[in-house]
């Protein structure tokens, strides 16, 4: 496969994830100082998360987002897993 198409198909997940996660947030009336107390994420690198530009998000950050705006995992990722077991140490 050419890693130029992978490098194309990796940025538009992320897009679509961020503009998920944004819209939802905006939705639930946050702003983006309001996430750091949510999920311990950087408002900074939450609103790269958003943007799309931030591609070295790990799994558990996005599972810590979906938590805080309570998300189900079809919503972020588009098939359902239990959220919360990721979290156990």
């Amino acid at each position: 496969m050419n890693s130029k198409k992978i490098n194309i198909t990796l940025k538009e997940i992320l897009l679509t994830i961020g503009s998920k996660i944004k819209e939802e947030r905006e939705r639930q009336g946050y702003i983006l100082e309001d996430m750091d107390a949510l999920c311990d994420i950087d408002p900074s690198a939450f609103s790269k998360i958003e943007r799309g530009v931030y591609d070295n998000i790990t799994l558990k950050t996005l599972i810590r987002i979906s938590i805080a705006l309570k998300l189900k995992s079809f919503d972020v990722f588009g098939f359902e897993f239990s959220l919360e077991q990721f979290l156990e140490d």
